[in-house]
């Protein structure tokens, strides 16, 4: 296929949306993850929702853990009712890894698209 999973997530934008992955998952490519966070970003900047897009890190396997939940109750409590979220988002799992030279050409194409109304 011609597309990666960053299409797939920017179909969600302006819509709130949270993945929620294991750092140490790498049957689950937490990499690639990453990467298509950052790809799919620049869609919900567009919708002027910068913070619609949520990634939540965790230690662990592949499994699902009492973390996720609470990750993604704190995600819907914050985006849903208002409230003060208690955990961060969108952190670098990996800060070793150079994520921006991989994706430059393409936030080069977003660096002034604008908004979406």
């Amino acid at each position: 296929m011609p597309f990666d999973a960053h299409f797939a997530k920017i179909l969600i934008a302006p819509r709130a949306l949270i993945n929620l992955h294991s750092r140490d998952d790498y049957w689950a490519n937490p990499y690639g993850t990453q990467l298509t966070h950052l790809a799919a970003q620049p869609i919900f900047d567009a919708y002027d929702k910068p913070d619609h897009l949520a990634l939540h890190w965790r230690d662990g396997e592949h499994n699902q853990n009492i973390e996720d939940w609470a990750a993604l109750y704190d995600f819907c409590d914050w985006k849903f009712y208002g409230k003060k979220r208690q955990l961060t988002y969108n952190q670098n799992p990996h800060p070793h890894y150079q994520y921006d030279s991989i994706l430059n050409p393409y936030m080069e194409y977003f660096k002034n698209f604008g908004t979406i109304e």
